[in-house]
């Protein structure tokens, strides 16, 4: 069973009695297990991906309309060259980290970070390689609001 059935929803909305779970480790493992396997997951608007695999709370729906036009695209570009990278045989990994304590705010105690993960098949972006880690989301100290419109 997969957790995408529908990465086209729009717009981004909160439902109620959802079977999608909540954005939490045990399911970004589980995206980024089917995002590895299917790449072409990631060549869709990023934030209607998000909103179809997690059931994302009315604050975490807002968060996620009001990411700038700027950071959508950034992201979405990072996206599009992290499938080219997994059909050249790399992987992708996703990690909720703690943020150091001097970094921390009330708002930001932990953040999200996606990665390029080189395998022992992979070959090399092209010239117009993207970054290896970005971060796209950050979370309250018990991660219960996630903000998606970071960094």
């Amino acid at each position: 069973m997969t957790l995408l059935k529908d990465a086209t929803m729009s717009p981004v909305q909160p439902y109620e009695m959802d079977v999608r779970p909540l954005f939490n480790a045990r399911s970004l493992k589980v995206l980024i297990d089917e995002i590895n396997a299917a790449p072409e997951l990631l060549e869709r608007d990023w934030r209607r991906l998000v909103s179809a695999a997690f059931r994302l709370s009315t604050e975490q729906a807002r968060s996620l309309n009001k990411v700038t036009q700027d950071r959508t695209k950034e992201i979405q570009v990072y996206f599009d060259h992290a499938a080219e990278y997994i059909r050249r045989g790399g992987k992708i990994k996703a990690r909720i980290l703690k943020i150091p304590v001097e970094e921390q705010t009330r708002e930001a105690a932990h953040e999200v970070q996606i990665e390029l993960i080189e395998s022992q098949t992979s070959m090399p972006l092209p010239v117009r390689q993207a970054p290896r880690m970005l971060r796209i989301a950050h979370c309250d100290s018990d991660c219960g609001n996630w903000e998606w419109n970071s960094f």
